[in-house]
């Protein structure tokens, strides 16, 4: 290998070798092309060099006598001179060193500057004092006196040579480092003239050729075994590695016939540097072709080089995608493909192919390996378009995961150093091999040695919480990164072994980018072991992500030497050498050095996070870095260092580039500056070299602050460290800083020439100090001359500069270069490029990732339009680039045009699958099948077929079958009933055609195709059946529609079916009804639904549910329209309430069509869209999905039925209720009706005048209340929460209390009442007193001081005396309120201690001789103790008081009722429930007519206070209009007036005057119904006043009564406003009619017992006493006007009133409620405790899932057990054991069969391209799966004949086939039922063995020893 590297002399030339260098090869291919006569001249001048002739003319020293190295010219013509130097360099193959010719260039005379040579000399003399004295000696001549001379050798030097610097050497000045470049002296890149590169100057081939290298490059070179080469940027380690293959591949040529052809793989990370080193390969190798060529052939190429278009544009990853010799799997690679360069990426990409191909083969690729592993059965990779998704990027990651960490966590952590750390240390190190998690558990990441990583040492903790959401969220995401990639295809070669050719020879350029672990991998590729080539620098570790050390890098790889895997043998004999590199021949001594500078601080600090290396050195010297700093970073003019002082604005030239941090920086510059040239980010520029590098702000974006960067002072010199102080070093907090510091490494080595930066921060400063303290910078501050930067470059320049950025895809930057160059079309096609990284950058799920690649698409068009004619193979590469960006954009029709115009017709016919366009697709395999894959060809053809089938699209498939027959049996193979039935409709076959429509939910073409069977009675017998079926099924309750597709256009296509069918009555209304709800005619649903009634319950439940859909604006309605609504109301409620309760709704027909169900072995199908479907999916019912809905069991069906039921009525009442309390109708405005007028403003209530209230308008709003509460009623069984229903039953009692005794007179009276005139009566009334019973039975007379207790209590069972009277007495009296053992003090009379409420209730029961005293001494407590109470019961108690005390007085004390006078309403209530034989107590009058004037006395106070206890309705009294007062005011005049006219005497009667004249003193302005009284000054002004008749109206005239009996002018007079009543007897007068609304009914029962006299009990004797003391007289006459009171005081009455209570106790007779023995309560604790346990025993039972259906098989196993009859138990155990566990997975076995199936067809249906084929074979696995278990399902069945025979045998078989049937199911699923089939194994299959003998103890002898 040695030799090959090495070439024969050309012709001509002798022993000096002649090195030239790449200025020199310039212009001698310049001489060439320009002047062949000029270029036959210099030939022959470097042939006589060569040969030795050293005359004058060709030795003339150019440099002075005082420099140490002479460098030479020698003249050619007049004006040419070639330049040169003696060199002495090793020689080849040999010991020695020998001099040689180096030729710099060929100059004209006035182009040599004795400067230049001089510098250049300097330089030279720097490689030390022997160097110089071997170029300086001359061998003697040849012959004395001749001037051939020839080279002389040397020994080789025993110490490596060292470079001298003195310091009077200088470096080379700026303007000559390019001509000191061109020379390429800097690494003494020259190479000898030899035959190939002679060859390569004539034909003008540009070819690249082996140079000279270094002893130590030609050590790497030239070493036998494998190597590690270390150096920093620009040392040459890419260069070893291609001259070492070169070498190896020149010597296989040389002896190919003799060995095989090695394999050499060439790997790196960058795509760039991968692409140079092959290009300059083919370079290398091309050269060695020019041996054999002939002079003809020489021109030849020549002349073709001359005519040569400029090459196109083209990502060099599209045409390694486009060579169709580079296979896609490793394995497929062959020996031609070698020496191969591929990135590390491809490389996977080929392993993970190869990887894939395995799995196919195996069969197991539904176990993929990871995502670029994922293939399908059929290859359809091409088709999917897609690529995979690249490994997770840092940029990726610091954009969709770095923000979603928890901020306190990552606060202060540098991301890109916590990816580092993710992916090189916790995934990428060593040890994460060896875990099974292939990632470190935090006590091995926390444990790893401190010194080794260092960069979180104090921070691990941290760091591994961050890192395990940073694993839930990638896994979550679906992402993988690079480790995740290189574990599964190294665990994939420890399953599988490595598939493919392993290579010879394996060369790692910048090996410091990847992982350790990605280390195993690559070495397992190479099977020679003295074959692997190692080369990098970790100082260059820009890839965020590594973290890497050769030293790790050396111990992995020992570690997989030693192996025992691998035996452990060579290693030992020949292990792997390390080299170092460090001459670097990019830059120049002064950037060299500065750039070490930044290594020596990492090496000072962080010693273990790069390899320490020897001090890298330039060799030349050069210009310092300029450091700009000082000026104010707000004010600073960016112009002034880019374009100079002269202010001109120069573009930056094409060898000039501004390096930023980041893509904001750019941004951010650009707005200050414009495009002023090449501007990239630092990760942008590694690979890339330019002249000069202008470093912008690197220290201020950066992440780091500057006290942290202020630890690099620690590194200055001892006496400079003093001055300034610097923090101690702390390498956790400090980081941070390492990675920054190469980050600044990678920045300087990019330029060659000249470095500046830029960067006026304070995080600049501790460098710029440590630069300028080592004196590495020349710093330039304000007021110092500002050199210019921007130089001007010429437009080939600038094109050559963006191909150079075009082949590094830096694709925005070489538009740049191209637009200055001014190439247009170079312009689109690096456009198009960048478009498509742009594209390629977006998140996969970003709404504009679509976008960006259809305009990538575009741009890649134009740029094939754009390609030159003959270009075609680029036209194809950029129609194909326009494809896949249309593929990834989704657009795969235009992807399948460009992939045509691309030839790609396989790709293309694919993609017109994939988008559903087979017409097409079918169309490029019928033009192009010869040029396509013949698997696809056939496999979209039969796709074609299935796709035109399943769509119906007949006329096209039937050109793909033979037959219509061989199409049905296709159709039918496929389930595709559909199309099966067209086909028979076309064939004929309409019944078959329609039930096979029917049997697929198709029921319109079912239909149509029955209809038109006319010739067929059963056919349109069966038409109208499904007609009616399907409206049903599409229209259900609640207006529920089926959700399939076209299920809104269906029913009305349904109807217009209908209109062409006879049908009965009952049938066509329900048609009309279907109709109705289509058209949204409410009003005639509500008709249809009052016609159906009972006689159809499912429509007419229908019917209403839609019309109460939206509920009637009740709230604005008429009193009539809400009667009306409500009647309807309550009709729909109580149908909704009665099938809510239905006991058995599966069961019957009606319910199943209105909710639309169907029932399936004891499963309930909820069909998706229907009411209860929603009302399921709403609930946490456990049910199952089926293609039409859902299933769940018949248990769960009936609680979810019932409870949806019940929400549906709870909402529907709720909501109506709502309005109902709002509507006007139900709420007269008591101002209107009785003052005339209105002034609350916004009143909600009815404005009516007070002429309109008559009896009948009385018994209607009563009706209305009495529905309104029936209504709400019919939620009885609902289960409301408690307050809510009592608040709604206390407000409907209230407000049907005051709807039945109306605050005012002119509204109505209960006497009014007509109960046979409300139809509802009858069950309204037990409603009410229903919640009634439940008001008074939930009281507490506890909360007596509590504004609810008595107002509720009182209004509660006044209303009760009227809704119930027969039963009124003994509910109240069986109240717990009213059995209060305690009751509250302010509900007991002082003294006697009488609980007030059975005052009350005496009152109002009004049976006994107290009920009068009763009432009084309630009304004065209520009154004294300001106790809340309603002041409309307190005035209506009143009214009845006065009436009783006229009524019971007068027959006392005359034995009859002549001459009273009342209102009719009293008259008629009291007179009601008149017994002669039973006297009262009317003995309390004075404190009667006392209570009167002191109730007017509260509500004429202006005090809130004495009548804050007063409520009317629903608020206090307080709170109400005055207006209101006054109505109540008003009224009590009326009663006290009342009083006085019928009691005669004038004592009362002054006092009432007196009383009622007592209210002037307020002062109050009163209205005129007020006014009249209080300030009347005679008793005849008010009796006159009371006999006023009505406004407007008579609903309650006075009445007086007379006896008929009694002579004419016996009678009383005529008196207006008072109408006469004659009468015979009481009797009559009971039932007397007083006006034209007979009083239906009585208060008097048939059933009262018979009259017997009362007894004075002795409490009645105490009021006797305590009324003689008083004075009373003993008879009482009768005087003129009226009766005559008791002979007493009034004031003297007053006075007594209060010591009366104490006297006086009311008995009132009544049953006591009986108490409870204590069987009762035994009895009752025992119903209680059994009420608990079942209870308890529903709600532990199972109802939904695998539980609930193991419960019902048991039971029905279990039922069927009863009824068999068992001549042996052993069968019996097997029936009811484990028998029923199997059966169990059977049935769910066929659940989930049935589901899979349903969800197969389904897919079938929607499925368009590859998935047709898989949906297919699903499907016919299913069916055989499904008839296998409905086989076993029938065998096994309780009533099989099998459980008969009882054969086990048989029953063994059937139980094993159960299990292999379950063992196909899914994992989960089989899991679920495992325990079940190992019980039913256990017990059916397994034999049971003997029973295991125990082991008998042995013996033991030692006891006996003795």
């Amino acid at each position: 290998m040695k030799a090959a590297l090495y070439f024969d002399s050309a012709d001509g030339f002798g022993q000096w070798h002649i090195l030239i260098s790449t200025r020199a090869d310039r212009n001698l291919r310049e001489a060439r092309r320009a002047d062949k006569k000029t270029f036959g001249i210099i030939v022959k001048k470097i042939k006589e060099l060569s040969n030795g002739h050293f005359s004058d003319d060709n030795q003339k020293r150019l440099t002075g006598s005082d420099i140490d190295i002479p460098i030479f010219e020698a003249k050619m013509t007049r004006d040419l001179r070639l330049v040169y130097q003696v060199d002495c360099i090793p020689e080849f193959d040999s010991e020695v060193e020998r001099q040689v010719i180096k030729i710099f260039g060929i100059y004209t005379h006035a182009q040599l500057d004795a400067r230049l040579w001089d510098s250049m000399s300097r330089q030279l003399a720097r490689k030390g004092k022997e160097y110089k004295l071997r170029c300086i000696f001359r061998n003697r001549p040849h012959h004395v006196g001749d001037n051939v001379i020839m080279p002389a050798s040397f020994p080789p030097q025993t110490e490596p040579r060292e470079e001298e610097v003195s310091s009077a050497a200088t470096s080379v000045p700026v303007e000559y480092l390019e001509e000191v470049r061109a020379t390429e002296y800097v690494g003494s890149i020259a190479y000898a003239i030899n035959l190939p590169v002679v060859l390569g100057i004539f034909a003008d081939h540009d070819v690249a050729h082996v140079f000279a290298v270094s002893p130590q490059e030609q050590q790497i070179i030239e070493h036998t075994s494998s190597c590690y080469v270390l150096g920093r940027s620009g040392t040459g380690k890419t260069t070893t590695m291609l001259f070492k293959m070169l070498g190896i591949e020149r010597s296989w040529r040389t002896h190919s016939d003799t060995m095989p052809k090695p394999r050499q793989l060439f790997v790196t990370q960058s795509r760039v540097l991968s692409g140079r080193v092959e290009e300059y390969f083919l370079k290398l190798m091309e050269s060695l072709s020019l041996q054999g060529a002939s002079p003809q052939e020489l021109a030849n190429i020549a002349r073709k080089k001359v005519d040569q278009r400029q090459e196109d544009l083209v990502d060099q990853d599209d045409e390694a995608n486009w060579r169709s010799d580079l296979p896609t799997c490793f394995s497929q690679l062959r020996d031609e493909h070698f020496p191969l360069f591929l990135t590390f990426d491809r490389l996977c990409s080929l392993l993970e192919a190869d990887l894939a191909s395995s799995l196919v083969r195996r069969g197991d690729a539904s176990v993929p390996l990871g995502e670029s592993f994922e293939m399908g059965k059929h290859d359809h990779s091409a088709l999917n378009g897609d690529r995979k998704r690249p490994p997770l990027s840092y940029p990726e990651f610091l954009q969709q995961y770095w923000p979603h960490f928890p901020e306190p966590v990552r606060k202060g952590l540098d991301p890109a150093l916590v990816f580092s750390e993710f992916i090189g240390v916790i995934k990428g190190s060593e040890e994460a091999l060896n875990t099974p998690e292939r990632f470190l558990d935090q006590y091995a990441y926390t444990s790893l040695s401190h010194r080794s990583q260092s960069t979180f040492s104090t921070q691990r903790d941290s760091v591994y919480f961050l890192f395990q959401h940073y694993m839930k969220r990638k896994r979550s995401a679906g992402d993988i990164d690079t480790a995740d990639r290189t574990h599964k295809i190294l665990g994939a070669f420890r399953e599988e072994g490595f598939v493919g050719k392993a290579v010879d020879f394996l060369y790692v350029d910048e090996v410091q980018d990847n992982l350790l672990i990605d280390i195993p991998l690559l070495r397992s590729l190479c099977k020679n072991p003295d074959g692997l080539f190692w080369a990098g620098d970790t100082a260059q570790t820009i890839a965020v992500g590594s973290n890497f050390r050769f030293d790790d890098l050396k111990a992995v790889l020992y570690r997989i030497e030693v192996s025992p895997s691998r035996g452990a043998t060579v290693w030992l004999s020949t292990p792997p050498r390390s080299f170092q590199l460090a001459v670097n021949y990019r830059s120049h001594g002064g950037i060299v050095r500065c750039a070490h500078s930044v290594i020596a601080l990492i090496t000072q600090f962080w010693p273990y996070a790069i390899d320490i290396l020897a001090e890298e050195k330039g060799i030349i010297d050069g210009a310092k870095p300029v450091f700009f700093t000082g000026w104010d970073t707000d004010t600073v003019r960016y112009e002034q260092f880019l374009f100079g002082d002269t202010g001109t604005r120069i573009e930056f030239g094409a060898q000039q580039c501004i390096l930023v941090r980041d893509d904001s920086a750019r941004e951010k510059l650009r707005k200050e500056v414009g495009e002023v040239g090449l501007i990239m980010t630092l990760y942008e520029s590694k690979g890339l070299e330019f002249d000069d590098v202008l470093l912008f702000n690197f220290f201020e974006d950066s992440t780091v602050d500057a006290s942290q960067w202020r630890v690099i002072l620690n590194a200055m010199e001892e006496g400079d460290r003093c001055k300034i102080p610097a923090p101690r070093f702390d390498a956790t907090r400090h980081a941070g800083v390492c990675s920054e510091l190469k980050f600044l490494y990678v920045a300087i080595t990019r330029a060659r020439k000249n470095m500046w930066i830029v960067d006026c921060s304070a995080r600049a400063e501790p460098m710029r100090v440590l630069w300028k303290g080592k004196s590495l910078v020349q710093i330039c501050t304000p007021g110092t001359d500002v050199p210019q930067l921007a130089v001007s470059s010429a437009p080939e320049e600038w094109e050559k500069s963006g191909r150079n950025l075009f082949q590094h895809k830096r694709y925005f930057q070489a538009m740049h270069c191209f637009t200055r160059a001014g190439l247009d079309r170079e312009v689109l096609v690096a456009n198009a490029y960048h478009l498509r990284e742009l594209a390629r950058s977006q998140p996969l799920k970003s709404p504009t990732r679509s976008q960006a690649f259809l305009a990538t698409a575009e741009a890649f068009i134009g740029c094939a339009r754009t390609a030159h004619y003959d270009k075609e193979n680029v036209k194809r590469i950029y129609f194909k680039n326009a494809a896949e960006s249309y593929m990834h954009a989704g657009d795969d029709p235009k992807a399948a045009e460009a992939y045509q115009d691309a030839c790609e017709f396989t790709l293309a016919a694919q993609h017109y699958r994939k988008a559903g366009l087979f017409d097409e697709a079918v169309e490029v395999i019928r033009a192009h099948r010869s040029e396509m894959s013949e698997p696809v060809a056939n496999q979209i053809v039969h796709v074609a077929r299935l796709f035109y089938v399943k769509e119906s699209r007949l006329d096209n498939a039937i050109k793909l079958f033979s037959s219509p027959e061989e199409g049905l049996e296709f159709m039918e193979e496929y389930d595709l009933d559909i199309a099966r039935a067209t086909l028979l409709e076309k064939m004929g076959q309409v019944a078959e055609a329609a039930e096979v429509h029917l049997s697929e939910g198709r029921p319109l073409e079912a239909i149509r195709l029955f209809l038109s069977d006319r010739e067929s009675v059963h056919s349109a017998s069966r038409g109208k059946q499904c007609l009616l079926a399907a409206l049903w099924q599409q229209i259900s309750f609640g207006g529920a529609s089926s959700t399939s597709d076209g299920a809104k256009n269906l029913t009305p296509k349904l109807l217009g079916l209908a209109s062409d069918v006879s049908m009965e009555d009952m049938e066509r209304d329900e048609i009309s009804m279907f109709s109705a709800f289509n058209s949204r005619d409410w009003t005639k649903m509500l008709q249809l639904g009052k016609i159906f009634g009972n006689r159809n319950p499912a429509a007419a439940l229908f019917c209403l549910d839609v019309f109460f859909g939206t509920l009637p604006k009740i709230q604005v309605s008429s009193r009539q329209e809400v009667g009306a609504t409500l009647q309807t109301f309550l009709l729909y409620i109580q149908l909704l309430a009665s099938t809510a309760r239905h006991k058995d709704p599966c069961g019957t027909s009606f319910i199943r069509k209105l909710f639309n169900f169907e029932i399936s072995d004891q499963m309930v199908l909820v069909k998706a869209g229907t009411f209860l479907h929603g009302s399921l999916l709403h609930s946490k019912t456990a049910f199952r999905d089926d293609e039409r809905g859902s299933l769940v069991t018949t248990t769960d069906f009936l609680l979810l039925f019932k409870r949806a039921l019940a929400d549906r009525l709870s909402a529907r009442v709720e909501s109506e209720n709502e309005l109902c309390r709002k509507a006007r109708a139900l709420q007269p405005c008591l101002q209107e009706a009785v003052l005339g007028s209105c002034n609350t403003t916004s009143c909600d209530k009815d404005h009516l005048p007070g002429a309109s209230f008559t009896a009948d308008g009385y018994n209607e709003l009563v009706r209305l209340h009495l529905l309104q509460i029936s209504i709400f009623h019919t939620v009885h069984f609902v289960q409301l929460p408690n307050h809510i229903r009592e608040e709604q039953f206390a407000f409907w009692l209230r407000r049907l209390y005051e709807v039945m005794h109306p605050p005012h007179y002119l509204l109505g009276h209960p006497s009014d009442l007509n109960w046979h005139g409300m139809p509802e009566a009858e069950t309204s009334r037990k409603v009410v007193t229903t919640w009634l019973r439940h008001l008074l039975y939930t009281l507490d007379p506890g909360s007596a001081t509590a504004p609810n207790f008595l107002p509720v209590a009182s209004q509660a069972a006044a209303l009760m005396f009227v809704v119930a009277p027969d039963t009124a007495h003994e509910i109240i009296a069986r109240a717990p309120f009213f059995n209060a053992p305690r009751p509250p003090r302010q509900l007991i009379r002082p003294v006697t201690n009488e609980y007030i409420i059975h005052d009350l209730l005496g009152f109002l029961d009004d049976r006994v001789y107290e009920s009068i005293s009763a009432g009084v001494l309630f009304l004065r407590h209520v009154l004294s103790n300001e106790l809340p109470i309603h002041v409309d019961v307190f005035c209506d108690c009143m009214d009845h008081l006065c009436a009783a005390f006229v009524i019971y007085r007068k027959y006392e004390r005359s034995l009859t009722l002549h001459g009273i006078t009342l209102p009719r309403g009293w008259l008629a209530t009291v007179l009601a429930g008149f017994d002669k034989l039973v006297s009262r107590d009317t003995r309390l009058i004075w404190m009667f007519e006392w209570l009167m004037e002191e109730i007017l006395g509260h509500l004429f106070s202006r005090s809130r206070a004495y009548i804050d206890h007063l409520y009317f309705n629903g608020r206090r009294l307080a709170d109400c209009s005055g207006r209101v007062r006054n109505i109540f005011i008003a009224r009590i005049f009326r009663c006290m007036c009342l009083l006085g006219y019928n009691v005669g005497d004038p004592r009362l009667r002054n006092q009432i005057l007196k009383g009622i004249n007592s209210l002037r003193i307020h002062d109050r302005l009163l209205p005129k119904m007020c006014s009249r009284y209080v300030y009347a000054t005679r008793w005849e002004d008010l009796a006159r006043f009371v006999r006023l008749p009505p406004r407007d109206s008579k609903p309650d005239e006075l009445i007086q009564l007379y006896d008929s009996r009694k002579r004419r002018d016996e009678r009383p007079k005529e008196v207006t406003g008072v109408r006469l009543v004659g009468f015979k007897t009481i009797e009559e007068l009971k039932v007397l009619k007083f006006h034209k609304s007979v009083l239906e009914t009585s208060n008097l029962r048939a059933e009262a017992t018979a009259f017997v006299p009362r007894q004075i009990s002795p409490l009645s004797m105490d009021l006797n006493t305590a009324a003689e003391s008083l004075g009373l007289p003993d008879d009482i006459t009768e005087e003129e006007g009226g009766d005559v009171l008791d002979q007493a005081d009034p004031d003297e009455v007053e006075q007594t009133m209060d010591n009366q209570d104490m006297v006086y106790r009311t008995n009132l007779g009544g049953d006591t409620p009986d108490t409870y023995s204590e069987q009762h309560a035994q009895a009752a604790q025992t119903l209680q405790v059994i009420f608990r346990r079942t209870r308890s025993k529903h709600r532990k039972a199972p109802r939904h899932g695998l539980p609930s259906a193991r419960v019902q098989i048991f039971t029905t196993y279990l039922d069927a057990s009863q009824r068999m009859i068992w001549p042996h138990n052993y069968y019996r155990l097997l029936f009811l054991g484990p028998l029923p566990h199997v059966v169990l997975c059977l049935e769910q076995s066929k659940a989930h069969i049935q589901t899979a199936k349903q969800k197969a067809k389904k897919r079938l249906k929607s499925a368009e391209h590859q998935e047709l084929d898989e949906v297919s074979e699903r499907l016919t696995k299913l069916n055989a799966m499904l008839k296998v278990v409905n086989r076993l399902s029938k065998a096994l069945e309780p009533k099989s004949d099998l459980h008969f025979r009882r054969n086990l045998v048989e029953l063994v078989s059937y139980v094993v086939e159960v299990q292999t049937l379950v063992e196909q199911l899914p994992n989960d699923k089989k899991q679920a039922l495992r325990e079940d089939l190992a019980l039913g194994l256990k017990g059916i299959v397994q034999e049971v063995g003997p029973p295991k003998k125990k082991a008998k103890p042995e013996l033991s002898v030692d006891e006996f020893a003795m």
